[in-house]
């Protein structure tokens, strides 16, 4: 009597990789859509008209996948003005070689303003105004990490400037009076530009008097601080 030999065929079935979390490649590229479609959004139905269905949608991923990053649409709006927050200084921080504490002072600022004077930032600037009653913590999020990243920034270049002898007047400065200089310096470069961005003004203009207006206001400064022009 014969044996019937059962030879075992090889599994057709896929060979799939296995289910789980995504790369961080993966990831991070979910994260940069949800980031990209959310100021979409958010420009063009303002934080009360956006919706997490919509952003969803728009970048390309699950509701689930949103509410497990954001507790919700103001979180997200936070993180998306935060993001332009740090874009501003990532642009502006960088190595500028001049002996002149003036030339450093006026590079950082006007670096600055080409990114805080985008047509998108204002934008949402804007809204952030426009919330600040329903969301005051938003708002104040939003100017307490603008005004701490920058005033560090500035007391920086003015504690180099002090050391090597070009701001005297300074060098026995303490850091946190230091920070109030760099704030009042902001105050008086920065702000009136971004603030006259936000209320309308033209900002081809803004741009093609910041150069000006910003030197202007940095020999002033600089002359409350003992600099001869």
């Amino acid at each position: 009597m014969l044996k019937s030999s059962t030879r075992k065929t090889p599994s057709t079935k896929a060979t799939n990789p296995r289910a789980g979390r995504p790369s961080r490649e993966m990831a991070g590229d979910v994260d940069k859509r949800i980031m990209d479609a959310a100021t979409r959004v958010f420009l063009a139905r303002g934080l009360e008209g956006a919706t997490i269905d919509e952003i969803a949608k728009a970048a390309g991923a699950s509701k689930p996948t949103l509410y497990s990053r954001y507790s919700g649409k103001e979180e997200l709006f936070a993180a998306v003005i935060e993001s332009d927050i740090a874009r501003v200084f990532l642009y502006a921080d960088v190595e500028y070689e001049s002996d002149s504490v003036r030339e450093r002072l006026e590079h950082f600022v006007l670096m600055m303003l080409t990114i805080a004077l985008e047509r998108r930032v204002v934008a949402l600037l804007r809204i952030v105004i426009a919330e600040a009653s329903r969301f005051p913590a938003l708002a104040r999020a939003a100017d307490e990490s603008a005004r701490k990243k920058g005033s560090l920034i500035i007391a920086r270049i003015l504690k180099e400037a002090a050391e090597n002898g070009e701001l005297p007047a300074l060098q026995r400065t303490s850091h946190d009076s230091l920070l109030q200089t760099a704030e009042f310096y902001l105050n008086l470069t920065f702000l009136p530009l971004e603030m006259r961005a936000l209320v309308g003004e033209d900002i081809k203009v803004l741009k093609a008097q910041s150069t000006k207006q910003v030197s202007a206001a940095t020999r002033f400064f600089l002359k409350s601080c003992g600099v001869a022009d």
